[in-house]
């Protein structure tokens, strides 16, 4: 998959079509004249997201698997080369190994969770900022009077953007996530910073227990 297009495999039928809207809905209508009850397809650095959303609206399983498990199913099966055409393949024959394991639930993608998703790009935008915040003070140690003046004016940008950003994040964990915000916050040693880490990444957060914990490790 990338930006402006998705490659398929289904069978006999390859086709290339554009990732949006229009080809997801083409997917879907090909999946379910086939008979197809699972879709296996490659993380792509976010380019997959409208498809796996719109798969999962239609009550499609799908199977999202990351590029280096991809790559080594593809190489147990004796394939080297890599094209778009022939990683569709791949992802062809890995769904299939799938949809017959015994195991399958463990590889389903969790369905869409608007507001987890809402708090993980509030997260990624919180980190961009202190990136740029860590740049801009080591340029303000050797900058001349002149461009330390406009570091500064970043500066002071940058603290009131992470300042608004630190609430809207407090508000969307408090309003959506105060179940597991509370949990987290009741153990010693976790901080803020933390709890907004393990509420966005761990959707299983304060849902499992005991016994199911055990099984996972």
């Amino acid at each position: 998959m990338s930006k402006q297009h998705l490659d398929l495999c289904c069978e006999d039928l390859e086709q290339r079509l554009g990732n949006d809207a229009a080809g997801w809905n083409e997917v879907i209508a090909i999946v379910r004249a086939r008979q197809v009850d699972l879709v296996v397809l490659e993380a792509s650095g976010g380019y997959e997201r409208g498809l796996v959303c719109a798969l999962q609206a239609a009550h499609i399983q799908v199977a999202r698997v990351n590029p280096r498990q991809a790559r080594d199913f593809a190489k147990s099966m004796g394939t080297l080369a890599k094209t778009d055409r022939i990683d569709a393949r791949s992802l062809r024959d890995l769904a299939d190994v799938l949809a017959r394991h015994e195991k399958r639930a463990k590889f389903i993608t969790a369905a869409h969770d608007e507001q987890r998703e809402r708090l993980v790009a509030m997260m990624t935008r919180r980190r961009q900022l202190l990136d740029m915040h860590v740049a801009e003070s080591q340029r303000l140690e050797h900058a001349d009077a002149r461009a330390a003046r406009s570091i500064r004016a970043v500066l002071k940008t940058l603290d009131k953007q992470l300042k608004d950003i630190d609430a809207d994040i407090d508000g969307h964990l408090e309003e959506h996530f105060k179940p597991q915000r509370e949990l987290l916050e009741s153990i010693k040693g976790v901080g803020p910073v933390t709890t907004l880490a393990l509420v966005a990444m761990l959707p299983e957060l304060g849902k499992l227990q005991r016994r199911p914990i055990c099984k996972l490790v």
